[in-house]
């Protein structure tokens, strides 16, 4: 499969890591204009790439937005998301929309995480991924 990872933390690095071993072409796009893109694309190895945003989500099988909440926007911005490069693809969406460490929810009444992405991506398949909790 050819992946596109929209960010460059922790998340990204370990489903990048997963998704390298097994072959899969990886790309990864940061928000930032720092290299690291680069460091994860060459810590991943076998291959993966560092390009901008939009390359990692154009012509991909599946986009994944490892991204923390206060930055959805800017990363489906700089991915041409409203442009519809994401339209018909699977956009893995594991944010979840609380403000860390106090854990107080950030969209508003009757509003949801996956609603406000398909928002900014339309056309975009969201499918909404949580990681596990901790044990």
């Amino acid at each position: 499969m050819r992946i596109g990872i929209l960010g460059t933390g922790t998340l990204a690095a370990a489903l990048g890591e997963g998704w390298s071993r097994a072959q899969h072409e990886v790309v990864i796009g940061g928000r930032s204009r720092d290299d690291k893109a680069e460091r994860l694309a060459e810590r991943l190895g076998r291959g993966a790439l560092a390009v901008a945003p939009r390359e990692a989500a154009t012509g991909r099988d599946a986009v994944l937005l490892a991204v923390a909440w206060d930055g959805v926007a800017s990363a489906l911005g700089l991915a041409g998301a409203s442009d519809g490069v994401l339209e018909r693809t699977p956009l893995i969406d594991p944010t979840n929309a609380v403000a860390h460490g106090v854990g107080a929810l950030l969209t508003g009444p009757g509003e949801s995480m996956t609603g406000g992405i398909a928002g900014l991506a339309p056309g975009a398949q969201v499918v909404k991924a949580s990681p596990p909790l901790s044990r």
